[in-house]
């Protein structure tokens, strides 16, 4: 049985309008954030592995953003409610449906790259080196998010979710019900679990780590591969650059064991640093778990509590925010962040200045370009000019 018609109040599809709207928005901001740090702000970090798949995870939530804030379903209910047996489905929110199943697809598989490159790490004991590249990894997500997302196609499923936005529909027919579970909450359940139990294995091998270090002293099986700060830059940036590996038995020296620690430290700064968003992924996925396991059972009445389906938009669209929130403060290079806006600061006022003198005085254009170059030449970072050539 095809159910068709409005299921909340004209309020409570106002609200899940705007949730929908202003938390995308905001996401989508946060996205863009990101995206320009690899862009702009910090180019370099392009050569850090482990950045790369935070810059692939942004992509992801961009898109998904982006879909979400594509088509008003709100006339689509109306539409809906009105045509009655005769209505179909709109392209545009076919659409949708496809780019929102692809997006989100994408955004749980990269949280699970992040959680097994660092299981590589810390877990395996692999080098930087010897980890998956990100190319494996975006040829892998790529095909199974097409796969996943094109399947619905085939027998029209994509549709008004009831929910503010398209995705598989939710029409009150075992179809429909049945795609929904396999095709989308199953592959997000079984990336949850897998993402648990991964981070499971890495917090308990960091804390093995730190008591056997603490034990023997000097038997710790972790090195960490120290640059200096004039050498090549680190292919895994400054928290991403840890190895750890099965090593022979070391010295006993003072200096052996603050290296160590050290390393362990730093083995603890990339696993806080990625941990954070495949956390995220658990959690915002949790009130659309339960949403969708009371439809379950009654999938010919397609009604949803309305406040699980307002806190499952929320919590899903926000998703590209808490991602930015997490890269503010576990930022790969802060201080190329620093010299870049720092340099952009400066020409801006520099330009300014020269603008008002040339104003006033008459002062020759060629002999303020020139002085501009020089000036701006005398105070770019030399650090900063490597990365830009490097990026």
């Amino acid at each position: 049985m095809t159910v068709t018609g409005l299921i909340f109040s004209k309020k409570s599809r106002e609200a899940l309008h705007e949730a929908n709207v202003s938390t995308a928005s905001l996401s989508l901001i946060g996205c863009v954030f990101i995206l320009l740090n690899v862009l702009v702000l910090a180019p370099s970090t392009r050569q850090s592995r482990a950045a790369r798949l935070i810059y692939m995870l942004a992509v992801a939530d961009f898109g998904y953003c982006v879909s979400v804030l594509s088509f008003d379903t709100t006339k689509l209910e109306e539409l809906m409610s009105s045509s009655g047996s005769n209505y179909s489905t709109p392209l545009g929110c076919r659409a949708q449906g496809f780019f929102i199943q692809l997006f989100s697809m994408q955004t749980a598989m990269w949280s699970i790259s992040m959680s097994h490159f660092t299981y590589s790490l810390v877990v395996k004991k692999q080098s930087g080196r010897e980890t998956r590249d990100v190319k494996y990894y975006f040829v892998v997500i790529f095909l199974s998010s097409v796969a996943l997302s094109v399947l619905p196609l085939f027998r029209n499923l994509y549709g008004d979710a009831r929910i503010g936005k398209c995705h598989i529909k939710n029409d009150g027919t075992q179809l429909a019900v049945t795609a929904r579970f396999m095709l989308f909450y199953l592959p997000i359940w079984v990336i949850m679990a897998a993402n648990t139990y991964i981070w499971v294995k890495i917090f308990k091998t960091l804390r093995t780590l730190r008591t056997f270090l603490m034990e023997s002293r000097m038997n710790a099986n972790v090195v960490v591969e120290e640059v200096e700060e004039d050498d090549d830059y680190n292919e895994d940036g400054d928290w991403a650059k840890v190895d750890v590996m099965e090593e022979e038995e070391r010295d006993e020296s003072s200096t052996s064991r603050v290296a160590s620690k050290r390393a362990v430290k730093k083995a603890e700064s990339l696993v806080y640093a990625l941990a954070a968003y495949p956390i995220i992924q658990i959690i915002t996925n949790i009130p659309g778990t339960f949403m969708r396991l009371e439809n379950l059972f009654q999938y010919e009445k397609p009604d949803v509590n309305v406040y699980l389906a307002i806190t499952h938009v929320i919590l899903k669209n926000l998703q590209g925010f808490f991602h930015a929130l997490v890269f503010i403060f576990v930022h790969p290079n802060k201080t190329e962040v620093a010299e870049t806006l720092g340099a952009c600061f400066y020409c801006f006022v520099g330009n300014s200045r020269r603008r008002a003198r040339r104003w006033g005085g008459g002062i020759e254009l060629a002999e303020e370009e020139g002085e501009g170059l020089n000036t701006n030449r005398e105070l770019m970072p030399l650090e900063f000019e490597r990365s830009d050539v490097a990026a």
